[in-house]
């Protein structure tokens, strides 16, 4: 099945996109391609303009580029919402932090839920406001006073899929 596309893309660990082994350096492009993203029975695809390509992974599909924070005047973290490598942004949800045994951080974004790795200088924007509790060392972040469990990822180690493995 996979032979009847077109094109084959690929996103490496930083979120850069690759078309048939090469670079997309247009970032208006690449930005297209992201939006254009979804998953379907755990294979990525561009679906764009009548036409469905498939996209090997890595290991996240989104990077997120920046924590765009609002804290208050106690230093308390009110809001936080992310941007990500596309330029969209959108609000943390922190019921999907999950943090790898690497300390790589990841979240779930965009209405479909795609995973999303945090780019070390977001990493760093959001870590600011970790928190940890009990004896067990449970570590969250506060956001909005509700707290938020940073849980380890399920998998071991993310390997990036490929629609001729399904």
């Amino acid at each position: 099945m996979v032979e009847n596309y077109r094109y084959h893309y690929f996103i490496d660990e930083e979120g850069n996109w690759y078309c048939d082994g090469q670079p997309v350096e247009d970032r208006e492009l690449a930005a297209f391609l992201s939006r254009s993203l979804v998953e379907r029975g755990g294979n990525y695809l561009v679906a764009c303009e009548g036409e469905v390509h498939p996209v090997t992974v890595a290991d996240a599909p989104l990077v997120v580029r920046h924590v765009h924070r609002q804290v208050s005047a106690g230093g308390g973290l009110e809001r936080a919402e992310i941007e990500l490598g596309d330029g969209r942004r959108e609000m943390l949800d922190g019921e999907t932090l999950e943090i790898s045994p690497q300390h790589i951080l990841y979240c779930r974004a965009t209405p479909q839920g795609l995973r999303a790795r945090f780019r070390r200088p977001a990493y760093y924007e959001l870590m600011r406001h970790l928190e940890m509790e009990g004896e067990f060392e449970w570590f969250y972040v506060a956001i909005g006073g509700r707290r938020y469990l940073i849980n380890p990822t399920r998998e071991e180690s993310v390997e990036g899929r490929d629609l001729k493995d399904a």
